[in-house]
């Protein structure tokens, strides 16, 4: 039986030199059948030329702006379903995959034919032996992410997940033509995990690999390490919830931001961040509540 054609799709904003690695380890892949594009969300750092120069045979899309996660992705999304490809992989530029990890991965999603979604198992580069995280479950109204900074003792393997995290991650081409694209009223964060939630309501299994790893340049929790990505998180959090959250569940979360917002800022300065960056984060819930608002 001839292996699945699959997309590996890359987006990048400004990630030289995380991109040149994460595209070297990429290529050195034992899968037989895949192809690269890179889309490159306006770069400033020279990025998209050491691609081009580098990686002929990568299909770069160069964007003048920035369009963020959900509408950059996009475009790769839709040039390999037009080139009909059966799964498309989604890699952050800053993360490194051994050579088997796209077999493995494409492995268990032959294994499992309900599986719509297969994250693979993120580890932090720094500390390989701990995970960055593996996913979570939505229960209670409440996101759970499971597996930040854990030792891997086999306690996730084969689980099925409500999420999983689009650093790293399987998707079959029929779960796109089934519930459309990313929601790119996320500009980045939660597109991801409302990508997967979508797919579960359409039938599909959300799954981590058994095997398929790859490393993250960074802890989860350093995400929010800047005021525009302190902005686009709470942003999208706002969003997220307001989407999937209905009546009484979603007027305790409205009212529940004023004391999250206090313990955000109590966690601020115990840290010693700046708080501009909090004040950031309360535009980012301002703006996604007007959002939520003007949807409704």
């Amino acid at each position: 039986m001839e292996l699945p054609l699959v997309s590996v799709v890359i987006l990048n904003w400004n990630g030289l030199p995380y991109v040149i690695t994460c595209l070297k380890s990429v290529l050195a892949s034992d899968y037989p059948r895949f192809s690269v594009i890179v889309i490159d969300n306006g770069s400033t750092d020279g990025s998209d030329k050491a691609i081009e120069m580098q990686f002929p045979n990568v299909l770069l899309y160069r964007m003048e702006n920035n369009l963020g996660y959900a509408a950059g992705n996009n475009i790769g999304i839709v040039e390999s379903l037009n080139k009909g490809c059966d799964y498309i992989l989604l890699l952050n530029n800053d993360t490194e995959v051994p050579p088997n990890m796209i077999y493995s991965v494409v492995s268990d999603m032959l294994q499992n034919p309900q599986a719509g979604v297969v994250g693979v198992k993120i580890y932090l580069l720094e500390e390989p032996d701990r995970f960055w995280a593996v996913g979570g479950v939505f229960r209670s109204n409440r996101l759970h992410t499971l597996g930040i900074n854990e030792h891997d003792h086999g306690q996730y393997n084969n689980v099925k997940l409500d999420f999983v995290f689009g650093c790293g991650i399987l998707i079959k081409s029929e779960v796109f033509e089934k519930i459309g694209l990313l929601d790119t009223r996320f500009f980045f964060y939660y597109e991801d995990i409302d990508l997967c939630l979508r797919a579960k309501k359409a039938g599909f299994d959300v799954l981590l690999a058994s095997e398929a790893t790859l490393k993250h340049k960074k802890r989860l929790e350093s995400q929010r390490a800047s005021k525009f990505k302190a902005y686009q998180y709470e942003r999208s959090r706002i969003l997220f919830y307001c989407k999937y959250l209905v009546g009484r569940a979603k007027l305790w979360f409205v009212l529940a931001q004023i004391p999250h917002q206090i313990v955000s800022a109590l966690r601020y300065i115990y840290h010693e961040k700046r708080l501009s960056m909090w004040l950031e984060g309360i535009c980012g819930m301002f703006d996604g509540f007007s959002r939520c608002i003007r949807l409704c």
